[in-house]
């Protein structure tokens, strides 16, 4: 075991001083020289686990698809514009955009990145419209996987003049076999107005056609996040004591058709009786 241990320290050292450093090599020798660790052991995670968390936590794809719409609520959007492609049959595409506060470079590695983080614990409410937080528990990485194998992600800050893509393929490459941490995922930097933020999800390769009946299911999912009275334009931009802004609203686009026209359509009546003996 010691000699493993040299052996895989001797080419750690000598990948860290090669002029051209080849980061996939460095994290591949490092996982290797913690696990000789002669006086410890330690959890790895086999990269499928994305795709059975998926499935577990997000079994229904109606439920994925309101868990990324909850998200957007989440990050303070006024708006969230769901377009489905080809979706009566597998293999069609679904781009979900919100303009909400979006994510920064760092914020992505120490959070969507990050697997089971106490971000929605530690931070219960939002930061800009202090609405208390609808989505569950960090699971929208497995919600997107549960819909479609490949997936881009787009994200804009305010304030910033780059925004950022990353972009995943969780059939190919979260194999089993594999290590989570050692799958790299392309990221690139893109130019955007100084003003512009919001997140824009690129689903590919949907894993199941989509009815209308799942549609009306996601409707009645997130309908109460929208609220019926707007607040007025005079008021908007306009914090209160507790730092505050006031909520301008939530509104759901799907395929053109808007929340207002659903609520129209749909009995969210709680005063209809049980089904019950």
């Amino acid at each position: 075991m010691n000699n493993g241990i040299e052996v895989a320290k001797k080419a750690l050292l000598e990948a860290l001083g090669d002029e051209n450093i080849d980061l996939e090599c460095v994290a591949a020798l490092a996982d290797q020289l913690v696990q000789l660790d002669p006086n410890a052991m330690r959890f790895a995670v086999d990269a499928r686990h994305i795709h059975r968390l998926g499935f577990e936590l997000v079994g229904k794809q109606e439920t994925a698809l309101s868990e990324l719409i909850k998200n957007a609520y989440d990050a303070d959007a006024t708006k969230v514009t769901i377009d489905f492609s080809n979706y009566g049959a597998p293999g069609g595409r679904l781009v979900v955009a919100d303009d909400g506060h979006g994510m920064t470079e760092q914020v992505i590695r120490d959070t969507w990145m990050r697997l089971s983080t106490a971000d929605k614990e530690d931070n219960p409410v939002s930061p800009g419209f202090c609405r208390s937080r609808a989505g569950r528990k960090g699971i929208g990485r497995f919600a997107v996987e549960r819909l479609g194998t490949q997936l881009v992600l787009e994200t804009r800050v305010a304030g910033a003049m780059e925004g950022t893509r990353v972009s995943f393929d969780w059939d190919a490459a979260y194999t089993h076999g594999t290590a989570l941490t050692r799958i790299p995922n392309r990221i690139d930097r893109f130019a955007k107005s100084i003003e512009e933020s919001g997140t824009t999800l690129i689903i590919e390769d949907l894993r199941d056609r989509w009815t209308v009946k799942q549609l009306e299911r996601v409707w009645k999912s997130v309908l109460l996040l929208q609220p019926p009275f707007k607040v007025a334009r005079k008021h908007r931009g306009k914090s209160d004591e507790s730092g505050c802004m006031p909520d301008p609203g939530f509104s759901v686009v799907i395929n053109g058709q808007t929340g207002e026209q659903q609520s129209d359509e749909l009995s969210l009546d709680i005063r209809q009786p049980f089904p019950c003996a």
